[in-house]
């Protein structure tokens, strides 16, 4: 053979092993997960993706494994390439196993034929490892409770007005479920709040295996709160309600339960239910008068004190500000400031407190206390007391600050005539309550008097007020801006409103322009399976669109009582809704013979007629939603 045949012959076979490797099936083996405890299942799904003409015959070793149940599933496609078709195929086989033993079981030799897939490790542990339990009972377990439901759980029960409460949220399971969205939030009437986790807000909770009065679930964390009850007696915990998308666990009679053919269609079939947490009626104790004195100002918890100054050399006559800082496990917010006796040496003039959150439930306010020293020397703040009830001893505890010592320089020249001894009418007094007077008095004291000359005038009008002309002239023209862009949006909104409607018009026009010419030529019955395609795709995309749904890949059962029980369909436009699906599904099979009965030609017309208008009713009840 020649060296140019060699060659030749060579590269025919190389092509030939390519297509041939190019035609030859491959497995891919996966599991739902690769923990699993001894008491439950795991699936094993095996695909195999080849030429059509393929024979797949998965196999795999797995002898720590019982095989529960099995079914297939199938998907073809036709490409053109290269001037001709090449069918491809994909059938996938999956297994319901359970474990026989705890520990790292192997399922081995996962393969088609000569193609192979990796091993797969198991591991499998115990159940009273896998599970914690938690306190309560679960409910009665019907309807949905018996694949799901939300359980409302407090850190405590016995409660004093203004004690912190920690409010837990979760979703219960039985099965697989998530959560669509929330119907509704708890309103805490009688209570203060904070938010202190909202997992509901990332979509997807995260879920971990518990143990409920003796039954096995997974539990995932919706949403915890921080609640202060302010008021004495009986308050109530309302619901926390949500919509779940699950797959049942269970349906129908006993001898259905354990028929594996029934249960393999109700597991893998879809639903949508809806669960609300029970109310709790909490009886709210008042706080006990013994030992309780004039110090307390509300502070409900157990708290720290502290103090600074904003300036460590102050001088005489001029303002310095005390930071008193209450922080702890409560509501922070309904402590106020405790009255004080100062030094002559000191002017009290206000304190203002802000509050804010911070994690696990705690809180720390913030008094900003003005003081003005009114001459030279040494002197020293005294500690501020505070008073608060501590729910977890059930008794009043007291915490005060740290005295500061301060050092007065010298003030400035004419600083002491600057400084006002009265805010407006009335001399300035130590605090007689929470020691707080209004922003204006304060600011207005701690102010000098404005000095006005001709440097700072314009047109015989002081700077601050066309600085202020001006600012009020920008913010109407930021109004009519506003209003202007809305008005804008409001008719961009109704002129597109007007083009979808004029094309829907159009729509449905030409559909029965189409079916009447079809039916006026004699056109056999087939020929109007794409005319009622298109117009059951129109339904489709109106019931989406409507209700936020995927209509088409739902089974009509599901459909039917997702729309009649969820979004308020009536049964009689389900009944318009099934009978055009069922007429259109038995026309696209139907002989090509022409359509000759009067009121066969009659009832498609019905049928398009009927599903404009109801198109055009759905679309109603979305702005009525919207609305």
């Amino acid at each position: 053979m020649t060296r140019t045949g060699k060659w030749i012959y060579t590269t025919l076979v190389s092509i030939s092993l390519l297509a041939a490797s190019v035609c030859q099936a491959t497995v891919q083996a996966v599991v739902d997960r690769a923990e699993v405890p001894l008491d439950e299942s795991v699936s094993l799904k095996v695909t195999i993706t080849g030429d059509s003409g393929d024979n797949p015959n998965p196999r795999f070793e797995a002898p720590d494994f019982e095989i529960m149940n099995q079914f297939q599933s199938s998907r073809f496609s036709s490409v053109y390439v290269n001037g001709k078709f090449e069918n491809k195929s994909e059938n996938s086989t999956t297994y319901v196993l359970r474990p026989l033993k705890v520990g790292a079981l192997k399922i081995r030799n996962i393969s088609n034929n000569s193609e192979k897939a990796p091993d797969i490790t198991i591991q499998v542990i115990r159940e009273d490892t896998y599970k914690k339990t938690v306190q309560g009972e679960a409910p009665s377990l019907k309807g949905d409770a018996k694949n799901f439901f939300v359980k409302a759980e407090l850190n405590k029960t016995k409660i004093y007005k203004g004690e912190q409460i920690i409010v837990s949220y979760y979703l219960y399971r039985r099965t697989r479920a998530q959560v669509r969205d929330v119907m509704q939030y708890p309103s805490f009437q009688g209570f203060i709040r904070e938010d202190l986790e909202m997992p509901i807000l990332s979509g997807r909770p995260d879920f971990e295996a518990v143990n409920l009065g003796g039954i096995p679930f997974e539990r995932a964390l919706l949403a915890r709160y921080a609640i202060y009850p302010i008021k004495e007696g009986k308050l109530t915990l309302d619901g926390f309600s949500v919509r779940v998308d699950y797959i049942p666990k269970n349906n129908g009679s006993d001898d259905q339960m354990e028929d594996p053919f029934f249960q393999f269609f109700t597991q893998v079939t879809p639903r949508t239910g809806t669960s609300k947490s029970d109310p709790i009626t909490l009886n709210v104790l008042p706080l006990p008068e013994e030992g309780r004195t004039g110090l307390f100002t509300g502070g409900v918890g157990d708290f720290e004190v502290s103090a600074n100054l904003d300036n460590a050399q102050p001088k005489a006559n001029a303002p310095l500000t005390l930071h008193v800082t209450v922080r702890g496990k409560g509501n922070t917010s309904m402590i106020e400031f405790p009255q004080v006796t100062w030094p002559k040496e000191l002017k009290f003039y206000e304190s203002q407190g802000k509050s804010k959150t911070l994690a696990q439930g705690a809180s720390e306010k913030t008094f900003e206390v003005v003081l003005v020293p009114r001459e030279k020397g040494s002197y020293e703040i005294p500690p501020i007391d505070f008073e608060f009830f501590n729910p977890d001893s059930r008794s009043y505890t007291r915490k005060a600050t740290l005295s500061i010592p301060i050092q007065v320089a010298e003030g400035d020249a004419g600083s002491a005539s600057a400084l006002p001894e009265k805010i407006g009418q009335e001399e300035v007094q130590a605090p007689q309550t929470n020691g707080s007077s209004s922003p204006a008095q304060t600011y207005g004291a701690l102010r000098s008097k404005d000095k006005t000359d001709g440097s700072s005038n314009f047109l015989g009008q002081p700077w601050w007020r066309w600085v202020a002309w001006f600012g009020i002239l920008v913010f109407f023209c930021f109004v009519g801006l506003v209003v202007y862009d809305q008005a804008k949006k409001r008719s961009m909104a109704q002129l597109e409103m007007l083009k979808r409607r004029q094309s829907s018009e159009s729509f449905w026009k030409n559909k029965r322009k189409e079916a009447e010419s079809l039916l006026s030529s004699g056109a056999g019955a087939q020929s109007f399976s794409v005319i009622l395609e298109k117009i059951v795709d129109e339904v489709y995309k109106t019931l989406d669109d409507s209700f936020g749904i995927s209509s088409r890949a739902m089974p009509n059962r599901d459909l039917a009582k997702t729309l009649t029980e969820n979004h308020g369909v009536s049964q009689d436009e389900w009944k318009q809704i099934k009978e055009l699906l069922e007429y259109t599904e038995m026309i696209r099979f139907s002989s090509t013979a022409p359509i000759s009965d009067r009121g066969e030609a009659e009832k498609v017309l019905e049928l398009i007629e009927n599903a404009k208008k109801l198109c055009s009713d759905l679309g109603s009840k979305k702005l009525e939603i919207k609305a």
